[in-house]
């Protein structure tokens, strides 16, 4: 097993493992299981997909400047080596230290991005543009409404918002994976189960994060109650069947995945059962020396993944009386 451990960074120097660990609890976990190069490479552009979301997220920033820094993400993207102190110098938004230092070196994370092999900056910048153009149009939709924002009125406005902060994570990571796997695995069915993962934790993320978002002022929930659970499992289950099309060979990119799964499939069963979304230290130990112990066979993976959706749908049913208290 000693190949599919995580490996000891703590000698690794650079803004990324400098930053990914104060602004990711899943990923700073979960990016590290990957075999280099893909671990940079995912880790670059993970932080690129945190600066946009931290833009969208701040609070305190007039809508106009919202959008122009959202515009120079997107000039700096295409011309990575063009200086960001102007980026730097109009970003005013409201955030904790962590983001703060994430935006402050905005410039280190571009350079290093800079540095990367053309398909793959592509892939990121293709990612991007999709995701912010989609943000973009979500600070419209939110000039529109009264407070708190609703930024969703049926679970396909809801799809469709996962889709562009999440499901575009997804291809993205499908192009990436692709540039060590080969084409051939990267059919349209897979690009379609990498964009479904993606869903499946961003609505988990929305159900852990009600609280937060309300106190914000934002409401990403549905206007009319409906089963969100169900609709997250129902995607991580392709996010399951992502995970067995990937070869057993590849431990790393199977750990990456399935750590990030089975988190989302625990803190479902949480909310279900109507507890705080936050997976416990020693309840995170037992998921990933599971999953790590049964990462090279499809079979013991398939009765991790049963267990664990069992779980969440037990849950669901036997608190379906309450079923409405995620609802608006």
């Amino acid at each position: 097993m000693d190949s599919i451990l995580i490996p000891d960074l703590s000698g690794q120097t650079g803004v990324t493992w400098d930053l990914l660990p104060r602004v990711s609890r899943t990923f700073a976990l979960t990016i590290p299981a990957l075999r280099p190069p893909l671990r940079d490479r995912v880790a670059i552009a993970y932080l690129l997909c945190r600066i946009a979301d931290t833009i969208e997220d701040a609070e305190g920033l007039p809508t106009g400047v919202q959008s122009e820094l959202f515009r120079m993400v997107l000039d700096l993207i295409e011309h990575p080596t063009k200086s960001s102190l102007h980026f730097r110098k109009t970003w005013c938004g409201k955030v904790d230290v962590f983001h703060q230092a994430l935006m402050d070196r905005a410039g280190e994370v571009l350079e290093t991005y800079a540095g990367l092999p053309d398909p793959i900056r592509m892939a990121v910048a293709d990612c991007l543009r999709e995701m912010i153009g989609g943000m973009q149009g979500y600070v419209e939709i939110s000039q529109r409404a009264e407070n708190p924002h609703r930024l969703c009125e049926t679970i396909s406005d809801l799809e469709q918002y996962c889709h562009v902060v999440a499901g575009t994570v997804g291809l993205l990571l499908t192009r990436l994976f692709a540039e060590e796997l080969g084409t051939s695995w990267a059919t349209p069915s897979r690009y379609e189960q990498g964009r479904r993962f993606g869903l499946g934790l961003q609505i988990t993320n929305v159900l852990k994060d009600v609280e937060g978002d309300r106190n914000r002022g934002v409401s990403y929930l549905p206007t009319a109650p409906a089963p969100l659970i169900p609709l997250a499992v129902s995607h991580l289950d392709q996010a399951h069947a992502y995970v067995l099309s990937i070869p057993a060979s590849r431990a790393d990119m199977r750990v990456f995945c399935v750590w990030a799964s089975h988190l989302a499939l625990a803190t479902l069963a949480r909310l279900a059962r109507n507890q705080p979304g936050k997976v416990s230290r020693s309840e995170l130990a037992e998921l990933l020396e599971e999953s790590r112990a049964a990462i090279t066979d499809n079979a013991a993976l398939d009765v991790l993944h049963k267990r664990l959706r069992n779980l969440v749908v037990c849950a669901a049913t036997s608190a379906a009386p309450d079923s409405t208290r995620n609802g608006p």
